[in-house]
C-alpha cells in the first residue's frame, strides 16, 4: 500500500464524501444569508430584517447527520427546548449546488477561502427549520487543513426563538 498523495487523490476523496452522504444520509434546504444586505439591531447587533439569498425553495442538497438531541432548561423566565445536532455536507456538492456569488466568483474576493456554509444561516431537516451556529472543515487528507472534503456544520433549534420565523415572508 502506497501513501495518499492529497493533490492527485483528492478527486476520490471527494467522490467518497460524496457518496457516503448520498447513500448514508439525507436531503435538506439550506439557506444562505445574505449578509451585507440583512439590517441589524443597532442595540444588540441582532439580526432584525434577515435577507436569504435562496428563498423561497432553498438550496437541496445531501447531508450526514446526527438527528438531533434536545434538552430542557427552566429558569424564572420559564422553561425552553434546545435542539443540538451536527451534519455534514460534502464540500464537492457545496461547490457544484451552490450558485456563484454575484461576479461569478466560487472564492471570497481577495482570499483562497471558498463561499462555504456560514453561522446564522438556516436548514430544514427533519420537519423543523435549524439556525447553523458553528461551521468547521471536516474530512481533512493527510493532515493537511486546507485540503478537506467536508464541512461539519452545528445546528440548533431554541423553542422560544424559532429558526422557521425567519424564512417565512410576510
Amino acid at each position: 500500500m502506497g501513501t495518499l498523495i492529497h493533490v492527485n487523490d483528492l478527486g476520490l476523496m471527494n467522490c467518497i464524501a460524496r457518496e457516503v452522504n448520498k447513500l448514508a444520509g439525507m436531503y435538506c434546504y439550506y439557506y444562505r444569508m445574505d449578509k451585507e444586505n440583512t439590517t441589524r439591531k443597532a442595540v444588540y447587533d441582532e439580526v432584525d430584517d434577515p435577507v436569504f439569498l435562496d428563498m423561497p425553495n432553498g438550496l437541496k442538497m445531501p447531508v450526514f447527520g446526527t438527528k438531533p438531541a434536545h434538552s430542557i432548561t427552566t429558569s424564572d423566565e420559564g422553561r425552553r427546548k434546545q435542539w443540538d445536532g451536527e451534519v455534514w455536507v460534502a464540500r464537492a456538492d457545496w461547490e457544484i449546488l451552490t450558485p456563484k456569488s454575484p461576479d461569478g466568483a466560487l472564492y471570497e474576493a481577495g482570499t483562497e477561502r471558498i463561499l462555504g456554509p456560514r453561522t446564522g444561516d438556516v436548514f430544514f431537516a427533519w420537519g423543523d427549520y435549524f439556525d447553523v451556529v458553528d461551521v468547521s472543515r471536516d474530512g481533512v487528507v493527510d493532515d493537511d487543513q486546507r485540503i478537506h472534503t467536508l464541512y461539519k456544520m452545528s445546528y440548533r433549534l431554541i423553542a422560544k426563538f424559532e429558526a422557521w420565523r425567519r424564512t417565512e415572508t410576510p
